[in-house]
């Protein structure tokens, strides 16, 4: 739909947060492990995106609810994490 092209770039800043989040200096988490974070989030993500769009197609929610509910769920937990890193 228009609102789900209208938000997609908004995954890009969404994942540079997550993985911002996700490899700031911090604890003694080695690379795999911040690589394997972010591999999960951006999963994690896509699939929400796929079942919204999914809910929106069926009517379950409008599709204005379906487009901006992954960015701002998401985008909320990474400057959640970002906070707490003391990052921004």
């Amino acid at each position: 739909s228009a609102w789900a092209q209208a938000t997609s770039p908004l995954a890009c800043i969404i994942m540079t947060m997550i993985a911002m989040a996700g490899t700031a200096c911090g604890g003694r988490r080695d690379a795999g492990a911040a690589i394997f974070g972010a591999l999960a989030a951006y999963f994690a993500y896509y699939g929400t995106t796929i079942a919204m769009m999914v809910a929106a197609k069926t009517g379950v929610m409008a599709p204005v609810s379906a487009a901006i509910a992954p960015p701002l769920a998401f985008g909320a937990w990474a400057a959640c994490r970002l906070a707490k890193k003391g990052i921004g």
